[in-house]
């Protein structure tokens, strides 16, 4: 399944049908997976392995939310509802507070992420740094301290077709993740570091759990609440102002708040993608005109009996419901297998069977390697940011960074490899700059090729590798 990310889909409730279309007509920018991992429903995983074994056996709806709960407490404070709450409070304080002490200023432009970027408009922080104080003068804290302190993420299906699924707590996670950066750079700046930890283990946790939905846009939202956390922590660290126990409880914290497998949420995908199976074959040829946005308005209506016989084909040179859904399972099995490798295996790995030739397959099956890369990239941040810890550390007990990563080891951080190589990070140490930004060294990671170019680092543009990967290394201490 596909998930576009115009702000139309910024959670704010719009089906996946209404973004599965559009992605159809309009030129966004499209993430999608699917996949699956383990079920705890008794013989799930052999019946959709199986592929002609998953039509009346086995329930796509139902399989969701059972992917949905698998691995959560049964009971708790479940932050699928607890983030709503906080963010529909937040949005209605905003307006209140931004009406109140900065009058004609329009609120939907008060961006608490802004808050620390000297390019940002002036005015738009000045009013963010009101709002966001009053905010806080009428227990934020405490409210995302209850958000962050959930045991599970579940969200209750009301049996529609998980097509129509909506997505509204993930505008309403990413109202909290920018509060929370907002609050670290206003900690950042005052010096309070106990308050400073406080945001960004809370933002780890807000990643940590909306991952847990069995989406994999959902899993993307995580990865970037989790990029942006990393981003923060470089720039307290590069400050050199922390004490070790400070340091230490950084990486407590991104050790502790790990994202979940990307697999939970291909496990998912893989159901979303087999109920819109069956809801095209069982509507027939309109619903698959609908679906591709060849018209408006609601999809057809359910029928009584399948349009579309079990063994009969959708339209001319189209497979069969049951053929279909052996040919989902298999490259959907390829899917979920490419995703546990680990990133050097997966770079040598083959190509799967392509989507060519099978139009519902080349609408459902997703972009792989688009959602893997960013999970990459997140993974080269999350050792940047404990190997950058270490050296720090290193530079506090030693009085100077060490002339090679080797020194740190075991002492400081277990290890230092490259996610993407498995061989040790790139380390260029004091002495051999200068370096650009007035860096005492660089620290790199061979970037999604995997070639170590020694250190041929963007300082201008470090993300260029992901467009381009011949650009060079990909920079961590940026």
């Amino acid at each position: 399944m596909r998930a576009n990310m115009t702000p139309a889909a910024d959670g704010l409730g719009v089906s996946r049908a209404a973004r599965r279309r559009a992605a159809l007509t309009g030129p966004v920018i499209v993430f999608g997976m699917a996949a699956v991992v383990g079920l705890v429903a008794a013989g799930g995983r052999d019946a959709l392995a199986q592929g002609a074994g998953v039509g009346a056996a086995t329930n796509p709806v139902e399989l969701f939310a059972v992917t949905m709960r698998e691995g959560q407490p049964a009971e708790g404070a479940n932050a699928a509802e607890e983030v709503r709450g906080v963010a529909a409070w937040v949005r209605e304080r905003t307006k209140v507070i931004a009406a109140e002490t900065a009058p004609g200023f329009d609120p939907l432009m008060v961006s608490f992420a802004e808050i620390a970027d000297p390019k940002a408009d002036p005015e738009a922080v000045r009013v963010a740094r009101v709002v966001l104080a009053g905010l806080v003068a009428e227990g934020l804290d405490e409210r995302v301290a209850r958000l962050a302190a959930c045991t599970r993420w579940i969200r209750e299906s009301d049996g529609t077709p998980l097509l129509d699924d909506k997505l509204p707590h993930l505008g309403d996670a990413r109202v909290v993740s920018r509060v929370n950066i907002g609050r670290m750079a206003l900690a950042a700046e005052a010096g309070d570091w106990e308050a400073w930890l406080t945001a960004f283990d809370q933002s780890l946790a807000l990643g940590a759990l909306v991952a847990r939905d069995p989406v994999l846009i959902c899993h993307l939202v995580g990865v970037a609440i989790h990029a942006s956390a990393f981003d923060r922590a470089r720039a307290v660290i590069a400050s050199g102002g922390l004490d070790a126990a400070t340091l230490a409880r950084i990486e407590a914290s991104i050790r502790a708040r790990s994202l979940p497998d990307i697999r939970r949420a291909l496990a998912g995908e893989r159901y979303m993608a087999l109920d819109t199976l069956e809801f095209v074959y069982e509507r027939g040829p309109e619903a698959l005109v609908w679906l591709q946005g060849g018209t408006v308005g609601e999809p057809p209506a359910k029928p009584r009996v399948p349009v579309v016989k079990e063994g009969d084909a959708l339209g001319p040179g189209m497979p069969s419901l049951r053929e279909q859904r052996e040919i989902f399972a298999e490259h959907y099995d390829w899917l979920d297998r490419r995703a546990g490798l680990k990133i050097p295996e997966r770079r040598e790995q083959e190509g799967g069977k392509g989507v060519e030739g099978n139009l519902l397959l080349g609408m459902l099956a997703p972009a792989v390697e688009r959602a893997l890369t960013a999970e990459d990239q997140l993974e080269a941040d999350r050792a940047g940011v404990l190997t950058l810890l270490a050296l720090e550390r290193f530079r506090l007990e030693r009085g100077s960074y060490p002339t090679a990563l080797a020194e740190l080891v075991p002492g400081f951080i277990e290890k230092v490899d490259d996610p993407g190589t498995g061989a040790r990070l790139g380390y260029l140490p004091p002495g051999g700059g200068p370096y650009a930004g007035g860096r005492a060294f660089v620290l790199y990671s061979s970037g999604p090729d995997g070639d170590d170019d020694g250190g041929a680092v963007n300082f201008e543009d470090p993300m260029a590798v992901n467009r381009d990967p011949a650009a060079g290394d990909f920079l961590l201490n940026r």
